[in-house]
């Protein structure tokens, strides 16, 4: 959640590792400390966000989907100044897009929109 005027960044790199990290993170006003263990579960929603339109399962979308691929979802926050949200998951081989790879069984789409010639 963030107000008007505050600010997100996103970045999305490989890491050495052989991982691949996103992070996004926001100027907003931060979560509690005391909340941060609760934020991934199913339909929590913090103290002060009641008044704000959800029902409290983004991040925990977004966790349950990012371990099934093998991945880690970490929150932090200082509770006052904004919040990180760092997502990791295993990175495809170099070119494994253009080759159709990826996980064996599974392949790879990419939907464009339909002409109308």
């Amino acid at each position: 959640h963030c107000r008007p005027g505050d600010a997100v960044r996103v970045e999305v790199a490989p890491v050495d590792d052989g991982t691949a990290r996103l992070v996004v993170a926001d100027t907003g006003p931060g979560i509690a400390p005391e909340e941060l263990p609760h934020v991934l579960e199913r339909f929590w929603r913090g103290r002060d966000r009641h008044a704000v339109a959800g029902s409290g399962v983004g991040l925990s979308v977004v966790a349950r989907l990012v371990e099934a691929h093998g991945g880690t979802v970490v929150v932090t926050s200082d509770g006052a100044s904004g919040t990180t949200v760092t997502v990791t998951l295993p990175a495809l081989p170099s070119g494994a897009l253009a080759q159709g790879g990826g996980r064996p069984g599974q392949a790879l789409r990419r939907t464009t929109s339909a002409s109308t010639a």
